[in-house]
């Protein structure tokens, strides 16, 4: 199955087609390398290429073009080795861009794509980049907009769109499921996180709330009465709903973040596929933990259960990255009462395999973090973009079996390195 990766960052849409350097008065040769890195300037943001990850200084003025807006979500994918950009407009329409490596191994725009909603989740499967938002109105077969009991327009829809990238089109179409009722508590859902099975279908955490009702985190966002569940499901390309896996030891399986659903499932070099809960709701009698679906399974496995939060001094945790060898990376709130706006810049990991957690050794207090980037996985080992205050951003490398990090890599005259990832020529 091909191996993929998602990449977000806060970072500058639409490229100028050239290959500009920061200052045309006094230009400077863009460097070469295996690794695409988006970076931030004092008022613009580029692309570069870098081959040392670990213990070489680069300038930002050696980019290979900038870029003129700013992009919210980065993807990557590895076959074909493509970068997709997408910006995120409010309640407007998104836009979309698709980076590959020309046969010089320099990156270059391949197309651009229009999405016609929003987007608060997103990930591959099969041949396709997808994008999906809860919170939508759907249509009958008649055409007409379906409304509740008492009148009012039905909230309950979930539009995909299906970017397709294996064939170079980036052709879009946009489907979209009714969720009203879909786990039997009478309740509208929207999703989070896309985990490819490779036999044709697809994993999406379901959150489910109270329909009519919309609270702080956009449309997709109702009041959470079942807030000690977890329900994920196994769909199709056609969105039919195959089967869907239930308990009741963690609360939902997505990390969150003001509108945004941040994906909290993983596979592993078994495909067993594990399934996080950072806790979030407020109201959640459940503890910060994970679950497991062990490969071709139609449940949970009955026997796994982790309780991470007893192990963290009973901080939750927003997000996670999947290294190797049950690894993961986490990161967690810096406070233990939290919002959808909380920040979070407390770094750990842990093992799913022996059920062990710690803290990373030699890296940055959480106080210390003033941003972070999205984090590149190679050779069991993670590289985690790190800008403290007061210094230029770094590479940090995360060894997980020693939980130990070393500060590498350097770009001056950047104000943060939004994602590092290993683009190449297809």
């Amino acid at each position: 199955m091909n191996k993929k990766r998602w990449i977000e960052t806060g970072l500058l849409f639409l490229l100028m087609i050239g290959m500009a350097s920061c200052d045309d008065n006094n230009e400077v040769a863009p460097s070469v390398g295996s690794y695409f890195v988006s970076v931030s300037g004092e008022s613009s943001d580029y692309v570069m290429q870098i081959e040392n990850l670990e213990d070489a200084n680069y300038s930002i003025n050696q980019n290979v073009f900038e870029l003129e807006s700013q992009i919210q979500t980065w993807l990557y994918n590895d076959n074909p080795s493509t970068v997709i950009g997408l910006i995120y407009n409010q309640a407007n329409p998104g836009v979309g861009v698709a980076i590959q490596n020309n046969n010089e191994n320099i990156p270059e725009v391949v197309g651009e794509f229009q999405i016609g909603s929003r987007f608060t989740n997103y990930g591959f499967f099969g041949d396709y980049a997808i994008t999906s938002v809860g919170g939508q109105a759907p249509v009958g077969e008649d055409g007409n907009t379906l409304t509740y009991e008492d009148g009012s327009t039905r909230d309950d829809g979930i539009s995909f769109n299906f970017i397709n990238i294996a064939d170079g089109s980036l052709s879009l179409t946009t489907k979209t499921m009714q969720t009203l009722n879909i786990t039997g508590n009478g309740e509208k859902a929207t999703n989070s996180g896309i985990v490819d099975l490779g036999n044709g279908e697809f994993l999406t955490a379901l959150v489910c709330s109270q329909t009519g009702e919309v609270i702080e985190g956009g449309s997709s966002s109702g009041i959470v009465n079942y807030p000690d569940s977890v329900w994920v499901a196994a769909m199709d390309e056609d969105l039919n709903v195959k089967r869907i896996y239930r308990d009741d030891r963690i609360s939902y399986a997505s990390g969150r973040y003001r509108s945004r659903y941040y994906n909290m499932m993983s596979k592993d070099e078994n495909d067993d596929v594990y399934v996080f809960s950072g806790s979030y709701e407020s109201t959640s009698t459940r503890p910060c933990g994970a679950l497991r679906i062990n490969d071709g399974a139609t449940d949970f496995d009955p026997d796994y259960y982790f309780n991470i939060e007893e192990l963290t001094d009973n901080y939750h945790f927003r997000r996670i990255w999947y290294i190797s060898r049950g690894y993961f990376l986490m990161v967690f709130y810096n406070d233990l009462e939290i919002t959808s706006s909380s920040p979070a810049t407390r770094f750990g990991l842990v093992n799913l395999y022996d059920k062990t957690f710690s803290w990373i050794n030699n890296f940055p207090t959480y106080d210390e973090i003033a941003s972070y980037g999205e984090p590149l996985v190679q050779n069991n080992n993670l590289y985690l973009p790190v800008k403290l205050e007061g210094y230029d951003p770094a590479i940090y490398k995360i060894d997980p079996s020693t939980a130990s990090a070393t500060r590498g890599t350097e770009i001056d005259g950047a104000t943060n390195i939004k994602a590092i990832y290993p683009l190449r020529a297809n």
